[in-house]
């Protein structure tokens, strides 16, 4: 959408994946609906390769430290 109106940069907050520790994911635990450390992975992965894709059209700039997703 934002590539499509012509926009040069993506500045992102709060991407930075997803941790093996449950309580780094989420603020309130009533939250947590993923708790398999491979669904975690995979969910790293697919951000990572959509962020990746995107990146061959448009800047993206992290706000926040990204962890496990680069």
């Amino acid at each position: 959408f934002l590539i499509q109106y012509g926009v040069k940069e993506i500045y992102l907050a709060g991407f930075d994946g997803y941790s093996h520790d449950m309580s780094e994911n989420y603020a309130e635990q009533s939250m947590a609906f993923v708790t398999q450390n491979a669904v975690f992975d995979a969910m790293n992965r697919g951000m990572c390769e959509v962020i990746n894709q995107l990146r061959k059209e448009i800047t993206i700039k992290f706000l926040t430290t990204e962890k496990y997703v680069k």
